[in-house]
């Protein structure tokens, strides 16, 4: 795949990706804006403005407006929001690309945002918000980050919370565009088919299309954050009747632009990304103790956390828990990483790449993601040089790092209270 990134007048970057043999193209607008940027008083508003802008745009007035257009021509559309980033995109057959093209610039520049909307969509937050708290396998993510950064907003959940939301006026989300959607804070990216997407022709469209946003939209450039600490509180348990009890544990560990996230990558596929993982293997398959059980790694600008969660059989969580402290401690020194298990972790991440990026809208995220949070591009081939490059040793050192019982953090919900919990 080839790339091309431009900068346009206005200060947006235009990235567009050319995929042969494919028929689709995605065209999604990033935008360097989320939870932790937010203040408190508007907890939430990145997420409801997500929602807003499928609510009516200058040109497509009404949610209906801007379902048929898209629907109209067998197209596909979405919206996502992170703590770090918000996202807008339409997947259709390249033959309609200008139909994406002017839909998502609308959504990214001049979205009608009336209040009647926002009053309407408030309850579905609430409802949305309700739905994740009556899903403890979701919800311990967030009750696990409250923990870990309990001093930034990165604490927050990404909806917010119910009283902010259904407060919320159309001046608010006016006056948050003004100040996170500047072209300087945003990143276009088209992606597929390439004869299309190859045509030069296409960022002149593209600058011609997000004129509509007037000057507003000029003046915002990519913001600083304020850096994330991880809090002195090692362990949470929230009472909650269930018939299952879900945890997670974890490390801090770095940032996305450290160079250790390429050893990191196959410490976390060796560990829980795997039915072949020491995690999975240990709890699940030898003790039966869980249907899920997972390691992860999450990224932020400049914190991380290395992690392991599961939902266990309350009768048996204080051997789940043991269970899983003991594999992360056992990584230094009982049962260090081995040559065989990092081999096999590279064939792995490597193998999960390429089944990642086989359509337009994954390839769009991929790239667009590289683009706005790291400010530059790598590409499949350069990440897969780099995963082969990775030695038993860095994996080894990295372990020591990050691994330490001291640095444990330990949270749980389930119907539990502190004291029952004493394998942490």
């Amino acid at each position: 795949m080839q790339y091309y990134v431009s900068t346009l007048p206005n200060n947006l970057t235009v990235l567009r990706v050319a995929m042969p043999g494919v028929k689709s193209v995605t065209a999604l607008a990033l935008v360097n804006t989320g939870r932790r940027y937010e203040e408190e008083k508007f907890a939430g508003i990145s997420h409801f403005l997500e929602h807003m802008v499928f609510k009516g745009t200058d040109k497509y007035p009404t949610a209906q407006d801007v379902a048929a257009a898209i629907d109209g021509v067998g197209g596909e559309f979405n919206a996502f929001t992170g703590k770090e980033y918000t996202g807008y995109y339409v997947k259709l057959a390249s033959r309609f690309l200008d139909t994406a093209l002017d839909v998502v610039t609308d959504m990214l520049c001049v979205p009608t945002l009336r209040q009647e909307d926002i009053d309407r969509e408030s309850g579905v937050i609430v409802e949305e918000i309700n739905m994740y708290e009556d899903m403890p396998m979701r919800q311990i993510h967030s009750i696990f980050e409250k923990l870990i950064f309990a001093d930034s907003n990165l604490a927050g959940p990404i909806l917010g919370r119910k009283e902010v939301v259904t407060a919320l006026k159309s001046e608010d989300f006016q006056n948050y565009m003004n100040e996170w959607y500047g072209f300087g804070n945003v990143v276009f990216i088209v992606a597929g088919d390439e004869e299309v997407v190859k045509d030069e022709k296409l960022v002149d469209t593209i600058a011609r299309l997000v004129e509509k946003g007037g000057e507003s939209r000029k003046s915002a450039e990519q913001k600083d954050f304020h850096n994330a600490k991880y809090s002195q509180n090692r362990k949470q348990i929230v009472y909650k009747k269930t018939e299952q009890a879900h945890f997670k544990m974890g490390f801090p560990a770095f940032g996305r632009t450290d160079q250790r996230k390429y050893a990191m990558s196959i410490l976390e596929t060796l560990m829980g990304t795997t039915m072949s993982s020491r995690l999975f293997t240990e709890i699940r398959e030898k003790r039966g103790l869980c249907y899920y059980v997972k390691a992860d790694m999450d990224y932020y600008q400049d914190v991380g956390v290395f992690t392991g969660y599961a939902g266990v059989d309350p009768s048996r969580v204080n051997e789940a828990v043991e269970t899983m402290k003991k594999e992360f401690m056992a990584l230094v020194d009982e049962k260090p990483v081995t040559e065989q298990e990092v081999d096999s972790a590279k064939r792995n991440v490597i193998g999960q790449l390429a089944l990642e990026l086989e359509d337009s809208q994954s390839v769009a995220i991929w790239y667009g993601m590289k683009q706005l949070l790291q400010n530059g591009i790598e590409t499949e081939e350069e990440l897969v040089k780099k995963i082969e490059a990775v030695t038993l040793q860095e994996v080894q050192e990295l372990v020591r790092d990050i691994i330490t019982e001291d640095a444990l953090h330990f949270a749980l919900i389930g119907p539990f209270k502190d004291a029952d919990i004493t394998a942490i």
